[in-house]
């Protein structure tokens, strides 16, 4: 993947892809099926920046509903990490 960083601090990096070179199979597993999905990776050549086309519900669409499941799980365990240092008894259950 053709990254372009468009923000970098202390303690994250925001890039924006802008070209996929290969999908990973062992992440990748279903069927693309919206016109709109990537078409978020392409910039207008004018300003640089990504061009706003589709509505974006179409992100997880190449995954299989397992993984979705997986990666949306590791997203919400990833936003308790600082809270979960200060209270190490709370748990987050497994998505469903």
């Amino acid at each position: 993947m053709d990254l372009r960083i468009v923000k970098q601090r202390k303690d994250y990096v925001e890039a924006h892809i802008t070209h996929v070179q290969e999908l990973d199979p062992k992440i990748v597993d279903g069927e693309i099926f919206c016109p709109h999905f990537f078409s978020l990776l392409a910039s207008n050549e004018d300003n640089k920046e990504p061009r706003k086309i589709g509505c974006g519900g179409c992100k997880w669409q190449m995954l299989s509903y397992g993984n979705q499941l997986k990666l949306k799980e590791d997203i919400v365990n990833d936003a308790f990490t600082k809270i979960k240092k200060k209270l190490p008894e709370l748990t987050v259950l497994s998505i469903i």
